[in-house]
């Protein structure tokens, strides 16, 4: 009788089979590490009093427990979940003139520092963020009545910080301004436009406005900015301390010097490592073995080395009070606005320039991370309080010198915060909550009513 021939003992005993089946073996014992880091992930968020669905939209594990807001909620291409603040492919995008910008109708997750829970954000088909609406568009052609409304600024504007589109500051302003003013003139209802982009300081966002924005014919412009100011100008130190005032920034530097070395072999190369490494990275923040590790090493990275050997040269002597770098900064940031201000009113567009708040700037009362970093006073923080000092001067004089112009608002906010007891920011920088957003946008309103750009309801 003929033994029956195992053809699976066979095939294994083959070449290809045995790598085929060790690789199983890897794969089955790696997904086992993985289940057991994400039950360990869980029980370390549990500990920390955090809500366990930021770990079921981080990791890639936890998808199969979670329901995933951008599909449940809009149409968009879900991109994933952004690790700390650094863009994942499709969501910002290069762009030749503004160094990035949004993708077009996808969407995000994401979770950082302290804030209270997952976060979600997504873009419409032509890239704009949501404000108070999921579903939008923005017709070039503006109806009859309608007095149009763009919200330039940063990651505070395109709602890093607010749990949903909705609460985010254009969209807290919406909701108030449509209950409670009316525009000036024979207009009857607002379209508030989040043109906010994470990362945007005062340079791109006139070059936003008058490249593009202008476009849809804007009735009042509004700018809500300050924080990226310093922290461009920051970085540009590192780079250039003689740098000049151009609108472009180091990323058109990088994506010129990226495509001139993708015509090279050695470049091509380069940049394939460049993109496995990127790949990499976010996947650390995906896969929960990974995470584990990089967390892991932090802090007993943080535990060996003391923070202030982390430190560049140039950071242990921002505190200098002769170092030229606020007076540049506010320079920069001051031309930046008359720009802007100038380009809206020569073309009859009403304009507003709003300078923003920032933890550790005012006498605010924080959240216990938040007011650790005030008391500690760190580094970083010292250089935005000498920024901020210039700045507030700067809109000072700014204001005054077009107080006579009934179609420009500018105004300091930076201390609209300081008498409220409760928690508003997000974080221990500068984002916000909804009730710090909801607060700022009343002020904004206020502002522009003072300036006679709105009207109150009459009661």
């Amino acid at each position: 009788m003929t033994e029956k021939v195992n053809r699976f003992n066979s095939f294994s005993k083959t070449w290809l089979g045995g790598i085929l089946l060790y690789s199983l073996i890897i794969f089955v014992i790696l997904l086992f590490i993985e289940f057991f880091s994400y039950g360990a992930a869980l029980l370390y968020l549990k500990l920390k009093d955090r809500n366990l669905e930021v770990a079921n939209n981080q990791f890639l594990i936890g998808h199969i427990f979670s329901n995933n807001p951008i599909n449940e909620n809009t149409n968009a291409h879900y991109l994933g979940h952004m690790g700390g603040f650094k863009s994942i492919r499709g969501w910002h995008i290069a762009d030749p003139l503004l160094g990035w910008r949004l993708g077009k109708n996808v969407g995000i997750t994401l979770h950082h520092l302290h804030a209270e829970d997952i976060e979600w954000q997504v873009t419409n088909e032509q890239g704009f963020m949501a404000s108070d609406s999921l579903s939008f568009y923005v017709n070039p052609e503006k109806p009859p009545g309608v007095f149009r409304i763009f919200i330039f600024g940063g990651s505070t504007v395109a709602g890093i910080g607010s749990k949903t589109p909705l609460e985010n500051l254009p969209a807290q302003f919406s909701q108030l301004i449509k209950k409670t003013a009316k525009p000036a003139g024979t207009f009857t209802n607002f379209e508030v436009i989040n043109a906010g982009v994470s990362g945007y300081n005062s340079s791109h966002e006139f070059l936003y406005f008058i490249t593009e924005i202008i476009n849809y014919d804007p009735d009042l412009v509004i700018f809500y900015n300050g924080w990226n100011d310093q922290s461009f100008w920051e970085a540009q130190l590192r780079l250039s301390p003689n740098y000049l005032f151009p609108k472009r920034h180091t990323k058109h530097t990088d994506w010129a010097k990226r495509l001139n070395e993708s015509y090279t072999f050695p470049g091509a190369v380069w940049h394939v490592f460049l993109s496995i490494q990127s790949v990499v990275y976010e996947y650390s923040h995906q896969l929960a073995t990974l995470w584990a590790i990089k967390s892991s090493l932090k802090r007993v990275l943080s535990k060996i080395i003391p923070a202030s050997d982390l430190q560049s040269p140039m950071d242990k002597t921002k505190d200098n009070e002769t170092s030229p770098y606020p007076l540049k900064a506010v320079q920069f940031y001051e031309n930046n606005l008359r720009d802007s201000i100038n380009f809206a009113l020569s073309r009859k567009v009403k304009v507003a320039e709003f300078l923003q708040p920032l933890v550790g700037l005012d006498k605010k009362v924080y959240f216990k991370e938040a007011q650790e970093r005030v008391n500690s006073n760190p580094i970083e923080l010292q250089a935005l309080k000498k920024f901020y000092y210039s700045a507030r001067n700067m809109i000072e004089e700014l204001s005054n010198d077009y107080k006579n112009q009934e179609n420009a608002c500018i105004a300091d906010l930076s201390f609209s915060l300081e008498n409220e007891k409760e928690r508003l920011y997000s974080d221990v920088e500068g984002h916000l909550l909804q009730k710090g957003n909801a607060i700022i946008a009343r002020n904004i309103r206020d502002h522009l009513i003072r300036c006679g750009i709105l009207v109150m309801h009459s009661k």
